[in-house]
């Protein structure tokens, strides 16, 4: 359903687009969470696995959902860029190409996650290493996922695009995206999440880098400098 509201002044109009424009550039974010022996451990830490970034693009239309592999390739790459670019002058980053993980898993896992509270205290993640057959020669890994579900009936941002045009607000939520973006450190040792970022957001749309280069950058500022 959309619902248009008429704007009647030149200066009200001018006032939404302002606001608008504002409202594109915000998320929703937890703060990043440590386990107790994470956080002291990170200040001495030289040397991370990054694992591939899992990337995972739905399209959605009123008819249709399917998986989107060229917007995902070009995420996941674009991904890699930005972290290695970031964090190899802190880290020493050990690139690491891994199989396929089961969405179950991941989902499970992140279910653990976002339902706990407070540090991270023996989040376990056996069954995602399990199903990665790796000889791990460090200790922590460093794992980013993207999703996110977009409508391609519509382009990027096409509320604010059709509110400017029409001198309207137009509220149409089956035409934004939805975005999660997830920064985890695994600890192949005692098989368990160590450290957990989360952002959220219905303004980011993934078909545009400078967007998405936005959402990594900030994400990564977590365990660069805390």
């Amino acid at each position: 359903m959309i619902c248009l509201i008429r704007v009647s002044r030149l200066r009200r109009i001018s006032n939404y687009i302002i606001a608008g424009s504002a409202i594109l550039f915000l998320t929703n974010c937890s703060s990043a969470r440590y386990s107790s022996e994470f956080k002291t451990q990170k200040k001495q830490l030289d040397t991370l696995v990054f694992f591939d970034p899992i990337v995972r693009i739905g399209l959605k239309d009123f008819k249709n959902q399917y998986i989107d592999t060229v917007i995902g390739q070009q995420i996941k790459m674009q991904i890699g860029e930005i972290a290695t670019s970031i964090l190899s002058s802190k880290y020493i980053l050990e690139k690491q190409e891994i199989p396929e993980i089961e969405t179950e898993l991941l989902d499970e896992l992140y279910c653990n996650l976002d339902n706990s509270k407070g540090q991270l205290n023996g989040i376990p993640c056996a069954t995602i290493l399990k199903d990665i057959p790796i000889a791990f020669k460090h200790r922590f890994v460093l794992l980013i996922t993207f999703n996110s579900k977009i409508n391609p009936n519509y382009g990027p941002h096409h509320n604010i695009a059709m509110g400017m045009a029409t001198n309207s607000i137009i509220f149409a939520p089956h035409t934004k995206p939805s975005s999660k973006v997830r920064l985890l450190v695994l600890d192949t040792k005692l098989q368990e999440v160590v450290y957990y970022d989360i952002l959220t957001s219905t303004n980011y749309d993934p078909r545009i880098r400078s967007e998405v280069e936005h959402l990594i950058r900030k994400i990564l500022r977590g365990i660069y400098y805390k």
